[in-house]
This record gives C-alpha cells, structure tokens and sequence, in this order.
C-alpha cells in the first residue's frame, strides 16, 4: 500500500492533542495516583528520583520518546482515515473506536494475562488511548 498524503498541520496538531490529553490523565487530579499505585510506585518513589536528579534526565528522554509515538500514531491514524474513505467526524470516530478495540485494547489486555496487571490498570490505561484516538480523528478530520 502506498502512503496517501496526509495534512502534516493535522497530524502534529493530533499528536499535541494526545499528549495533552496523556499530561491530564495521568495527572494526580485524575488517574494519576490510582495509575501509580496499580504499578507499584508512590509519589515517594518520584520524589526520591528527583532527589536523585533521575527524574529530569529520564523524564524528558521519555517525554521526546513518548510525543514521537503520538506522532506515528497520528499519521497511522490519518492513513486509516484516507484508506477507509471516512468523511465526516462519526465515521473518523468509528474508525478509531475499531483501531482501539481491534489493537490497543487486545494488545494492553495482553498486559494483563501475560504481565499481572490488573483490570483496573487496563481500564485506566486503554480507555486513555480510545479517548486520544477520538480526539485525534476528530482534528484529523476536520482539519
């Protein structure tokens, strides 16, 4: 399959869009303290790799790391949408339902059979992608 041209504005804009979103949702006020709990970590834990001076070396490897993955995500995204003729803002957001649902959700759900994770984990960590892939279509297509 050759690539079809994207809107570039579109895709970073929907890569901004999700990490964003990723910065709200594992944040304290919502599930950010519940998340870390589920993998074993404390605030104390991030307190003490601050100390440490780990946090921030670390923390803006992974935050470059992690927007380039809302980047390919986005322009995957954008490709599904091309390639399935979505056209309007409900088709783009089933075809990103189906894209989570299809993917990230069974392969997360792996995490928990394989990894022991915990339910709880998986609901709090896949529902975040469902909602950054419906965000994301939504600029994709309307931009």
């Amino acid at each position: 399959m050759i690539p079809l041209p994207v809107n570039w504005v579109a895709v970073v804009l929907a890569a901004v869009a999700s990490f964003v979103i990723g910065m709200v949702w594992y944040s304290p006020a919502m599930f950010g303290k519940e998340w870390m709990k589920e993998l074993g970590m404390s605030p104390k834990d991030i307190a003490n790799m601050t100390k440490k001076g780990m946090k921030m070396k670390g923390m803006e490897s992974t935050l470059i790391k992690s927007f380039i993955g809302s980047l390919i995500m986005a322009y995957i995204l954008a490709q599904f949408l091309l390639a399935t003729l979505a056209f309007g803002i409900g088709d783009a957001m089933l075809t990103a339902f189906w894209i989570w649902l299809g993917f990230v959700a069974v392969i997360m759900y792996n995490g928990v059979l394989y990894e022991k994770k915990t339910d709880k984990w998986f609901w709090m960590s896949s529902l975040y992608y469902l909602v950054a892939l419906l965000v994301m279509a939504i600029i994709l297509i309307s931009l």
